[in-house]
């Protein structure tokens, strides 16, 4: 190829798409090892969980220890690195080190029922360290194509990695955003680069988190949907990590982080209940998630307090000794301020320091409208009902266009490729499955009159905390921004259809009804998680090829690659990584083009 083809290739979106390498065959063959594992192990120990047996043939007590730990590690990260910047130690592999070590602690307490204690925690410790390297693996495999992403997720993990001290110095972040948002995923990420030098290992707790709620939605199919227990595996993971999720796990951006811990923090309280015997390690990932997800986004901590009220039925009660489960559940609030707030001094208690507002720049005095500017003209004069409504009811994409609720286009799956779709960001067929999971209300209402004290009290007061959670946030239109809407509608439609099929005598048209709700929201996921894949798959392919193909000329052609930033390190980061000399200087608009997959611009001379 001549140099000018060369030059056209760098100011081109588009690059020549090599066949498919590495990151699509750890993807697929990695995710279908995982799903082929559970499917048959928990084929092959069904009947164990039928026995409700708390040994070592349980498989729901050995997949809650497994999620306990996973989930506490992450805390403590968060909170060890938070901790050793008071101290001016930053992220680092020393953190990862002591958060493992009391980890095993965890893993100690958790597994004493067992009588091969030895044996237990090998095992329990042994799936531990494979799920964090695989979640780093396949992090690292993919580039982050995202616009927030790169912009100041990645920019704030270089400033802490390199430096930075949030706690001491938090005037010194770069952009507003850098210096008051949580930064419970940066001090992650920042550990982890540190110790793999890879920017876009960063990625793995975002990840992790969506395997620990796959695990425990498979855990609530299994214990309480008993009918539909054969097909927990494909559907805990069509279901469980959310479209929001789905569409950012390639992604820094933290809304799908927040949507898994919140997923975990109800779904350990549906877990108490339907297994009193499993009450510690619940309130372990209640516990864990509750500060994770105060620690991720402003809005974390406010959703947290809401749904704490709702799960709190599941936590006061359910125990072997009542007085025991109180002071645990006590302690474990009080566990859950004060890790907020030493975790996350930065941002709320130097928010409230400097700007008068512990969730500036979002609520509150001072506040930034970051959705105004991005609605359509007229939009934001609706009411929030109007506004909901009217949004998710649109086909998927940044501008508001009515459809019917079960057509699907083709810039719907295009929408589906990005990582913050602004209308019909839950699905193409999230309206349609809403619809559906709404006509299954009678069979519903049978169920939660059969259900336990204890199981109504906990309906009666956690889905209306899910609503309020919604309701309080004014961006609700937005999907990312309210993740936590989407749970009714899946929990709705498998219910009723669990339900339906165990009460066939009142007719067929409950099964009939709560069969199209569930086809509905697994079309959903597929339609989601399957344009992303493909999109992030492709995209990582163009910047490799790119990156190959500059790697080849600037060598044998003895030419200079000449970048602008435009402040956007992340870019820069990437070349380094891969090899890439280049130069940093400032470029006139027509002298350069876009870099593929990233924000810098870029020409070679």
């Amino acid at each position: 190829m001549q140099v000018s083809e060369y030059v056209t290739l760098l100011t081109s979106t588009e690059a020549i798409l090599p066949p498919w390498r590495g990151p699509v065959a750890l993807l697929v063959l990695g995710g279908a090892v995982v799903v082929a594992m559970c499917w048959v192990w928990w084929s092959r120990h069904s009947q164990a969980a039928d026995s409700r047996a708390s040994g070592e043939r349980d498989p729901s007590w050995w997949v809650m220890a497994h999620a306990a730990v996973l989930v506490g590690w992450l805390a403590l990260v968060y909170l060890f690195a938070g901790v050793g910047l008071v101290f001016g130690a930053g992220p680092g592999l020393w953190t990862l080190l002591l958060s493992s070590a009391v980890s095993l602690g965890v893993v100690l307490a958790l597994l004493r029922p067992f009588e091969s204690i030895r044996r237990a925690v090998l095992i329990t410790s042994a799936v531990g360290i494979v799920t964090v390297v695989s979640a780093t693996l396949i992090a690292g495999a993919f580039f982050d194509l995202s616009w927030d992403g790169q912009f100041y997720h990645q920019e704030a993990v270089l400033q802490i990695d390199e430096g930075w001290n949030p706690v001491h110095d938090p005037a010194a972040g770069s952009m507003v955003w850098v210096t008051h948002y949580p930064k419970a995923a940066w001090y992650q990420a920042a550990a982890i680069v540190a110790t793999t030098g890879r920017i876009e290992t960063g990625k793995a707790p975002g990840l992790l988190l969506a395997a620990v709620s796959v695990s425990l939605v498979f855990v609530m199919i299994s214990e309480g949907l008993p009918r539909i227990r054969r097909w927990a595996p494909p559907v805990a993971l069509l279901v469980a990590p959310g479209p929001i999720a789905a569409v950012q796990w390639a992604t820094f951006y933290a809304d799908g982080m927040l949507a898994a811990l919140l997923l975990l923090m109800l779904s350990a309280a549906v877990i108490a209940c339907l297994r009193p015997d499993l009450w510690r390690p619940c309130l372990a990932v209640a516990v864990a998630s509750s500060v994770l997800a105060t620690g991720v986004k402003l809005t974390g901590a406010i959703y947290v307090a809401i749904l704490i009220v709702g799960i709190a039925p599941a936590f006061w009660r359910r125990a072997p000794a009542g007085g025991a489960t109180r002071r645990a559940a006590l302690g474990a609030l009080a566990i859950v301020v004060a890790g907020s707030l030493i975790a996350g001094y930065n941002p709320y208690l130097t928010n409230l320091r400097l700007a008068g507002n512990p969730f500036y720049p979002v609520l509150g005095p001072g506040a930034i409208d970051v959705t105004g500017a991005q609605a359509d003209t007229g939009f934001l004069e609706r009411g929030p009902v109007g506004r909901f409504v009217v949004s998710h009811a649109s086909a998927s994409g940044d501008r508001i266009r009515p459809k019917s609720p079960l057509a699907v286009g083709w810039p719907e799956l295009v929408a589906m490729g990005a990582a913050d779709t602004r209308h019909g960001g839950f699905g193409p067929l999230s309206a349609a499955s809403f619809l559906a999971s709404c006509a299954c209300a009678p069979v519903l209402l049978r169920r939660y009159r059969s259900l336990s004290l204890d199981g109504r009290r906990l309906a009666t007061w956690a889905v209306p905390a899910v609503a309020v959670s919604v309701a309080v946030n004014p961006a609700a239109w937005w999907a990312r921004y309210v993740p936590q809407a989407w749970f009714l509608v899946p929990a709705a439609a498998l219910i009723a259809l669990d339900s339906a099929l165990a009460d066939r005598r009142r007719g067929g048209l409950g099964v009939v009804v709560a069969a199209l709700a569930v086809a509905l929201v697994v079309a959903n996921g597929v339609l989601v998680s399957g344009p992303n894949v493909a999109s992030q798959v492709i995209g990582t392919e163009q910047v490799l090829h790119v990156h190959h193909e500059l790697r080849g000329l600037l060598s044998a052609e003895g030419l200079v690659l000449e970048v602008d930033p435009q402040g956007h390190r992340a870019g820069l980061r990437r070349l380094d990584e891969a090899g890439i000399a280049h130069a940093v200087v400032d470029l006139e608009a027509d002298e350069g083009g876009p870099l593929p997959g990233s924000l810098v611009t870029a020409r070679i001379r």
